[in-house]
């Protein structure tokens, strides 16, 4: 799949997107799936924006987790 998004909002308000370039399911576990150039941003209820990009990321669509690699990297505030 191409240019996709996947977002969430849990019950204490905060909400949470991840997009990227490719997805790959997992053929053994289709709720896995394997992401190229992703980006996620996390909206915190009572806080600032975080922001994290990545060249992979390994995504489970069932608990929400999220596994980023290579070139990974985070901003808040003002730190990178």
């Amino acid at each position: 799949m191409n240019d996709v998004t996947y977002s969430s909002l849990d019950l204490k308000g905060n909400e949470y997107v991840i997009t990227a370039k490719e997805a790959e399911a997992d053929i053994s576990n289709r709720n896995i799936l394997y992401l190229t150039n992703v980006t996620a941003i996390i909206r915190l209820k009572n806080s600032n924006e975080i922001t994290i990009s990545s060249d992979y990321g390994k995504y489970n669509s069932t608990n929400y987790n999220t596994i980023f690699s290579n070139n990974v990297i985070i901003n808040y505030l003002y730190n990178k």
